[in-house]
């Protein structure tokens, strides 16, 4: 079971802070592990936020603020998403071994690595968003939410996240399912931000973290897939790549059925939590 450690905006934001201060943005984009801890950092701090959507969603500084850390967050994904797309890769080549299989997923890994990031249009530096963040994300420490409050939040956020779930579940599309993907991981974030105790929160909040990451693999390889036939099945031979696309189907149906049956376990029962701030 993933237990719940409680945080609150303090926590999140401090975290979100120290990392800004401490990372060297023209290495991090070279650096796989920094380039995660940062995107999750900025997300778990955009969830956060929208706890407080009601109070302040109207107001410039919320709006400005939020975008900008969208906009650091996506200018990071670049690199990050090419580093999944070659692990998805090995994974698959451990799970489907043979020697034709070996060479063409190391023909692709190569061709991924040697692909450069697209580069985002940006109104102003990355350098600048983000001294832009360190200033402006203190202030929202002061904002303060009632129980009564959070808990009419989250009730509503679950909602929203079961009814897109099963609209994504019955669509399969990989641009739904990714949607739905990032509902469950901004609930998956707010809960230890909610107080939420109690052995049947904990359960859920487990399904809900499994949940996610199942959700992330069918991601990794609907983009992975998007990837090869975008930027490099140009210049190999389509009849080659089929095997590969065969196995990637294959994955995604393991995944789906076991997504499904999370979902049933989340979205089927009254969900057992008792905010206290």
């Amino acid at each position: 079971m993933t237990p719940i450690h409680p945080v609150d905006g303090n926590h999140v934001a401090s975290n979100l802070l120290i990392l800004i201060d401490t990372l060297d943005l023209t290495q991090t984009r070279h650096d796989p592990d920094a380039i995660h801890r940062l995107r999750v950092a900025i997300k778990q701090t955009r969830a956060w936020l929208k706890l407080y959507r009601g109070l302040t969603s109207k107001t410039a500084s919320y709006i400005q603020l939020v975008e900008k850390l969208r906009t650091v967050s996506n200018s990071l994904a670049g690199q990050r998403d090419r580093d999944v797309a070659v692990q998805t890769l090995t994974k698959l080549a451990r799970k489907y071994p043979g020697n034709k299989t070996q060479h063409l997923i190391n023909e692709l890994c190569q061709a991924i690595r040697s692909q450069q990031a697209p580069a985002l249009a940006e109104e102003q530096p990355l350098s600048v968003l983000v001294a832009s963040i360190r200033q402006e994300l203190p202030p929202f420490l002061s904002l303060t939410i009632s129980p009564e409050t959070l808990q009419d939040v989250l009730k509503r956020s679950f909602v929203k996240m079961c009814k897109h779930g099963k609209a994504a579940l019955k669509s399969e599309r990989c641009a739904e399912l990714h949607a739905w993907r990032k509902r469950v991981k901004t609930l998956g974030y707010q809960f230890p931000m909610a107080g939420l105790y109690g052995n049947d929160t904990e359960k859920l909040y487990a399904r809900l973290t499994k949940l996610g990451s199942k959700l992330g693999n069918i991601h990794d390889l609907c983009f992975l897939q998007t990837m090869i036939e975008e930027l490099i099945s140009p210049q190999l031979d389509d009849q080659k790549l089929v095997p590969l696309y065969k196995r990637i189907e294959r994955e995604r149906k393991v995944l789906l059925r076991t997504i499904r049956k999370h979902y049933r376990h989340i979205c089927h029962q009254p969900v057992p939590w008792s905010p206290t701030v």
